[in-house]
């Protein structure tokens, strides 16, 4: 499978109009699109110790329905027990797996890498679902097969109530302004907190979601906070500028909180940290990785004719500071010069074949930074 590109798109009109504004439906957005996963094959992904996976089950009552939230890994007795019910598998990360749904993800270079976050993969029989609910990021909802029923409704924040269940986050109240019916190679972009609820319509429905990071503002600043604060020294305390003997003894001058304020703004605001801090934030991993062997680099590699690919899961990212330019990989940032980005671009589009390429020395550390990081998988050049 190889798309390009999605079908009568525009990406400027789109981010000018759309983009964390409103709702657009994209009508054949891949042409002839075939999934590169079907329903069992996603079935047998949650069957996996290490994939992320959950079953929601929804019990229709006279007044409303409850749901029911399971958790994998799970069984072929989890399936059995389905049958004649409403309900919906989730697959988490799946392009981690599948090397045809990462490369969906190229389709959405649009928006910045570090953006993106993992492909999560849904299956439901006639009438599953997820019931009404709201996310608080970007989401692509591409219909790999089957049919869905998707209505859109009203626009929701933290104060929008919702039922009693601590499993899942189900709307008390949803208001239909939009319904749309998705077959393969259809698409949907909802942008944060449009109210949506897909129902499936085929007993071979699978979607595709493409999600994006959205940390909140007080992820941020904590993680900011945090990564100044381990760089203050503990010998560094609060000062008098100035004690006025006639001023009651209990009470705070005014000078004191400029004096607060004056410190915040020099040891946070003008502090480097806070961009690193970001930077690692968005590129670190959401699923642990196996260790990395510290003696591995290129040069030992190309030695014992081993190759190395770039990992499905490597997360990297850069940031221009004056002449320097922090990497950010996998949660981790290298400094590097501003000279190494074209070659970290190119690392990034993944458009350099390092095994074979001649490499600056410079160019060498950073590969094998990237190496130690788990950027980079290696494989046998020869496998018997």
């Amino acid at each position: 499978m190889s798309h390009n590109q999605l079908n009568n798109f525009e990406a400027d009109t789109f981010l000018k109009q759309f983009w964390q504004q409103k709702p657009l439906l994209l009508e054949n957005a891949i042409s002839d699109f075939i999934s590169p996963i079907d329903a069992d094959e996603l079935a047998g992904l949650a069957l996996e110790d290490d994939v992320e996976s959950r079953i929601i089950i929804e019990k229709k009552l006279d007044v409303g329905s409850k749901w029911e939230v399971l958790n994998g890994p799970f069984d072929e007795s989890h399936y059995k027990n389905l049958k004649g019910k409403y309900w919906t598998l989730l697959v988490q990360a799946v392009d981690l797996y599948v090397d045809e749904i990462a490369d969906l993800k190229t389709l959405f270079r649009f928006i910045p890498d570090w953006r993106l976050d993992d492909i999560m993969i849904s299956y439901a029989p006639i009438g599953g679902s997820v019931g009404p609910h709201f996310d608080q990021y970007d989401v692509f909802l591409l219909q790999a097969s089957g049919m869905r029923r998707w209505k859109l409704g009203q626009f929701c924040d933290d104060n929008t109530a919702l039922l009693d269940n601590d499993q899942v986050k189900i709307l008390q109240q949803f208001d239909t302004e939009q319904e749309y019916v998705l077959s393969a190679g259809d698409m949907l972009y909802i942008p944060p907190g449009i109210a949506h609820w897909g129902i499936s319509e085929s007993d071979d429905c699978m979607t595709i979601s493409i999600g994006f990071r959205a940390p909140s503002d007080s992820q941020i600043i904590q993680n900011s906070c945090d990564e100044v604060i381990s760089n203050i020294c503990e010998d560094q305390r609060f000062r008098d500028i100035h004690i006025d003997s006639e001023r009651h003894p209990s009470e705070i001058p005014a000078h004191v909180e400029q004096q607060i304020k004056q410190l915040i703004s020099e040891k946070l605001l003008n502090s480097p940290a806070l961009i690193a801090s970001f930077g690692q934030m968005m590129t670190d991993s959401k699923y642990p990785q196996a260790a990395i062997d510290q003696q591995l680099n290129l040069q030992s590699c190309i030695q014992d004719q081993l190759l190395l690919s770039k990992s499905p899961d490597a997360r990297i990212a850069y940031f221009i500071q004056d002449q320097a330019l922090l990497l950010f990989a996998n949660g981790q940032v290298i400094p590097c010069s501003k000279d190494d980005e074209d070659f970290i671009q190119s690392i990034s589009d993944n458009c350099i074949d390092i095994n074979h390429e001649s490499l600056t020395a410079a160019q060498i550390n950073i590969i094998d930074a990237l190496i130690n990081l788990g950027v980079y998988e290696v494989y046998d050049e020869n496998p018997i």
